[in-house]
């Protein structure tokens, strides 16, 4: 039988999901994807040229949904997926969306046409996926879809060769801080959480709660320090510049406000916990690099994230307004679960199930 042919769209050069997918697609025999990894824009001219090359497709897969500043590029994306929809159907060729956001885009400048682009493909697509078993069922809530319609897309085990930042001066930076911090900051128990991530309004709330975490922390004896690493200082200036400031000026931050790629492999060396929170149905992979190296994930109680946390032992909830010594405590004794999680998570079994198309 011959090899199923699958157009997916990427997230360009740096698109690590795509690209693992892809490998174990290739390892495993499980058929071909091809990564569009330029502008989504293009998924509409990769399948006119296979279809015109007369080059078997058997289906086009869309991924985020995300739109633009300029309403002119958000309509032309718009316009393109509308057309790269419809030319699957005229061509016989199956049309899937791997659901990385259940509620909503990560990026949404034009919510109204997110809506429409969302509903297009609700309406068209023969098979969903979204990227862990806990999204399921509210997936098919929402969009009351039948589950015999989904399948999963998980994510995998992180690279653990990469240690190419030997001599990367913000990896030296950080260390010294941390190691500055547990030693200069007196006798009380000391912790050391890592917020890192780019601008994105759903990981706000993150952090608009260190500045109150390490206040409250104070309280009961506690040092808490965090390391927040990520291009967000013009982004948080314009949606809460108070937050930017605390941060900012508080010294038991160390805020390193630019882009800056540092491997997991170095996480366990500046970190004691990794601290996330988000708004919506989603999961990241900060979980995976997080649980990979036994580090406990740290969320607020009452959202989807700390259900998976929670369900699947690879760290703790804290609750906003209920941190104390209890609380803190948690944090210092949590065990994470690493084989558990993994036990149904990998980059082999979702490439299989994107084959399912």
């Amino acid at each position: 039988m011959d090899k199923k042919n699958i157009i997916l769209q990427s997230a360009r050069e740096y698109d690590i999901k795509g690209k693992a997918w892809k490998a174990m697609a290739e390892k495993y025999n499980y058929g071909n994807l091809i990564t569009v990894e330029t502008s989504p824009m293009f998924m509409f001219f990769y399948l006119l040229k296979r279809l015109i090359l007369k080059k078997k497709t058997h289906g086009v897969i869309f991924r985020y949904l995300n739109d633009y500043k300029g309403l002119p590029r958000t309509l032309l994306r718009a316009l393109l997926e509308y057309s790269t929809i419809k030319l699957a159907k005229l061509s016989n060729v199956k049309v899937g969306w791997i659901c990385h956001n259940i509620d909503q885009e990560s990026v949404e400048n034009y919510p109204r046409i997110t809506q429409i682009r969302r509903k297009n493909l609700l309406n068209n697509a023969d098979k969903f996926f979204v990227t862990d078993s806990m999204l399921v069922k509210y997936f098919c809530d929402l969009f009351e879809i039948s589950k015999d319609r989904v399948e999963i897309t998980p994510f995998g085990k992180p690279k653990t060769d990469e240690r190419e930042n030997d001599d990367n001066e913000i990896v030296y930076r950080l260390k010294k801080w941390k190691k500055n911090f547990h030693d200069f900051r007196g006798h009380n128990d000391k912790l050391v959480g890592l917020w890192i991530g780019n601008p994105d309004d759903k990981k706000l709330k993150g952090l608009q709660l260190i500045p109150k975490i390490i206040e409250k922390a104070d309280l009961f004896d506690y040092d808490l320090g965090f390391i927040i690493v990520g291009p967000i200082k013009e982004w948080l200036i314009e949606v809460d510049s108070e937050t930017y400031r605390s941060l900012r000026n508080c010294s038991k931050c160390k805020f390193i406000a630019k882009e800056a790629y540092i491997p997991s492999n170095y996480w366990p060396e500046l970190c004691d916990f990794v601290w996330k929170v988000y708004n919506d149905y989603s999961v990241p992979y900060t979980i995976y690099n997080s649980t990979y190296h036994s580090i406990p994930f740290v969320t607020l109680e009452d959202t989807f994230l700390s259900e998976v946390v929670e369900k699947t032992g690879i760290g703790c909830s804290l609750s906003e307004d209920l941190l104390n010594t209890e609380t803190l405590e948690t944090v210092v004794h949590c065990r994470v679960n690493k084989d558990h999680f993994f036990k149904s998570r990998s980059w082999k079994k979702g490439a299989k199930n994107i084959f399912k198309l």
